[in-house]
């Protein structure tokens, strides 16, 4: 298959591709808003495995050790991992934003550790409600923002506190939109929808980022072999060209040289339809003469051979386009070469170097098959 062919089909496959992708998940796929609470550790504080008699661990004046309670620290981080931008506009004005704590009770305020932009930083505050409900500001976290809190907790031993979110954005039906996720849960978000999140302009960037990667790595893998491909095949046309040379008894000149160079430089079947013109001396009259009569291009239609006849008569049977189409073909231009050097004529062919032409198209025809 012709490489520029090949790559042809392959360009308009993922040119198809990309855009039935990009129509897809613009159509077909609702931005979400979403707002996740992931709990990243859940330790305990006091990991003590044997009672000690006089050990006494005191917190606010409460012997924790006897009352058999447990200092546990949760690193708790929200962030906004849906499709689009959250304003303080999208809370529930009447559902406070933040947590509550089950089996357990919050010691101390909890405390900022981090915030992925200033603006959440400078802007977030932290309370806690006469409820016991850990209470955030409702202001703006842009896609994939997050901000992450330090909570301070007692429990009982033989228990392990649990966050439960709270609020409501817009947006979003169901009466419990807060996502809770641990890093340690099994639990994963599906391959599909994963690959369907973001914007049309990310899933844009990401297609056309993800083709060039590809397009690069396919030629990195394919052009070593085409490169191969082409060596090999130029040292087997080199060898024969050598062979043919060393055991015939045909005049090799600087004439007849420019045989090999046509079948090095060009192919097999380019020699061959060399031989077809120079063996008929009205066709090599008629295509001299089309630098000033258009109309000899009747006759060199009568000699191509289908494919050609195919390839030079595409999307046009206009006399003019066929004449230019011809007149820039290799074929010409190496027909001028040889009229250049007296070679051919209007009257004649150089029998030596026809002879040789000859003989050289029966030698590749049995040693370099056409394809």
């Amino acid at each position: 298959m012709n490489k520029k062919y090949a790559w042809g089909v392959f360009g308009t496959f993922w040119g198809i591709v990309g855009i039935g992708y990009a129509v897809y998940v613009e159509e077909f796929k609702k931005e979400k808003s979403l707002i996740s609470y992931e709990v990243q550790s859940n330790t305990n504080t006091l990991d003590i495995k044997e009672e000690v008699g006089n050990l006494e661990i005191i917190y606010k004046g409460e012997d924790i050790q006897k009352k058999n309670l447990d200092l546990r620290v949760i690193t708790l981080k929200i962030i906004n991992n849906g499709d689009t931008d959250i304003t303080e506009n999208h809370f529930s004005k009447h559902v406070p934003f933040g947590f509550i704590l089950e089996h357990g009770k919050i010691a101390e305020k909890p405390e900022l550790i981090n915030a992925s932009n200033n603006f959440i930083s400078n802007n977030l505050k932290i309370s806690l409600d006469s409820l016991g409900r850990v209470v955030f500001t409702k202001l703006q976290i842009d896609q994939n923002h997050f901000f992450t809190v330090k909570i301070l907790t007692i429990n009982n031993r033989d228990s392990v506190p649990v966050i439960i979110p709270t609020g409501k954005i817009s947006g979003v039906d169901s009466g419990f939109p807060l996502l809770i996720k641990e890093n340690n849960s099994n639990e994963s978000e599906s391959f599909f929808n994963r690959l369907l999140q973001g914007s049309l302009m990310v899933h844009f960037t990401r297609y056309w980022l993800y083709s060039i990667v590809f397009v690069i790595i396919i030629w990195i893998i394919l052009l070593p072999i085409f490169t191969f491909s082409d060596f090999m095949k130029k040292k087997k046309k080199e060898r024969l060209s050598r062979k043919f040379i060393e055991n015939t008894n045909n005049d090799y000149n600087d004439y007849t040289s420019l045989i090999h160079h046509f079948f090095l430089i060009e192919d097999a079947s380019h020699v061959r339809y060399l031989l077809k013109i120079l063996n008929n001396q009205d066709l090599v009259k008629s295509i001299i003469d089309l630098e000033n009569n258009p109309n000899a291009i009747d006759e060199v239609l009568l000699s191509l051979d289908f494919n050609d006849l195919k390839k030079l008569t595409k999307n046009s049977n206009n006399k003019g386009d066929l004449v230019e189409r011809f007149t820039n073909s290799s074929i010409y231009s190496n027909l001028k070469s040889l009229r250049a050097l007296g070679i051919i004529s209007t009257k004649h062919v150089e029998q030596g170097f026809l002879r040789y032409l000859r003989e050289f198209v029966k030698y590749i025809s049995i040693h370099y098959p056409e394809k």
